[in-house]
């Protein structure tokens, strides 16, 4: 996951996620389950030269219930991820942590009668829980920060 900045001020992130992914059996026919779980590497940059090698894990559950036979489904997918830092520079006793957690919930259908284009209107909710600690850098020695987001997207997408 490529996350951009537009100023100096802002916070980048390249983010690598490797793990495994399995299909979950249930007793109904309409109810899909995926469970996945992986390992997080990655780095985040605030400025120049400002910049932390991140590492943690992530787990996820990708749902999705059919309704009815003509294509039509809803979606929900909850995240965590754990993610646990510190400054590439060697030297520095800075440490951070955080945890977030994402759920994405969304309805979707076909809109042409051959399959090809179909529309998804999803909402995301994201928390984040970020902890840093630098001796003598903070306030007490800490930094919390708690961030909510909620994202709504009507997406069309074609496939041939």
């Amino acid at each position: 996951m490529k996350d951009r900045k537009s100023t100096d001020a802002d916070t980048s992130s390249d983010i690598v996620a490797l793990g495994a992914i399995a299909k979950m059996p249930t007793p109904w026919q309409a109810l899909s389950l995926y469970p996945n779980i992986a390992y997080v590497k990655g780095k985040a940059e605030q400025g120049s030269g400002n910049r932390v090698d991140l590492s943690g894990y992530q787990l996820n559950l990708f749902g999705s219930i059919a309704l009815g036979n003509l294509g039509k489904y809803l979606v929900i997918q909850p995240q965590f991820m754990h993610l646990d830092g510190k400054p590439s520079q060697t030297g520095s006793k800075a440490k951070l942590s955080a945890n977030i957690f994402k759920v994405k919930t969304g309805f979707g259908m076909p809109i042409s009668d051959n399959g090809n284009w179909w529309t998804e209107l999803s909402h995301t909710y994201t928390r984040s829980d970020a902890k840093a600690s630098q001796s003598g850098k903070f306030n007490g020695g800490a930094l919390s920060e708690i961030d909510n987001d909620h994202r709504v997207e009507l997406g069309i997408s074609y496939y041939f």
